[in-house]
């Protein structure tokens, strides 16, 4: 992932290369105005388009039976809205197309195994 400096960097160097030239607190505003708007767009509608990413929608979570981690305890969790965001096509082909799939199926078969264990030891 990017740092916020590493991202700003990118996005001017992208915008360059398509005869643009901007300063870092020109980009850093415009960045900032699509999130707002972005945000906006969320409360008002419940959702906002990505555009060529997915969209981010305001999604329901009804109240659940859960269990406090520290006391054993039974709680409710309360109900809640959440954020999701549902990947544009374009996006799954890109990762299917261009990203290794081995590392990320070790690691999850390592938490799998990880967290198997820790139950048998209870």
């Amino acid at each position: 992932m990017k740092t916020q400096p590493e991202f700003l960097e990118s996005v001017m160097e992208k915008v360059k290369a398509q005869g643009v030239e901007l300063s870092e607190a020109v980009v850093k505003k415009v960045l900032k105005a699509a999130d707002e708007t972005r945000v906006e767009d969320l409360v008002e509608t419940g959702k906002t388009k990505l555009t060529d990413i997915g969209t981010l929608e305001t999604r329901y979570r009804a109240a659940r039976p859960g269990v406090n981690p520290r006391t054993k305890e039974e709680i409710t969790v309360p109900e809640a809205l959440t954020v999701g965001l549902s990947v544009s096509s374009i996006i799954k082909k890109e990762i299917e197309e261009k990203v290794d799939i081995v590392p990320y199926r070790e690691a999850a078969e390592a938490k799998k195994a990880a967290a198997e264990a820790k139950k048998a030891a209870k």
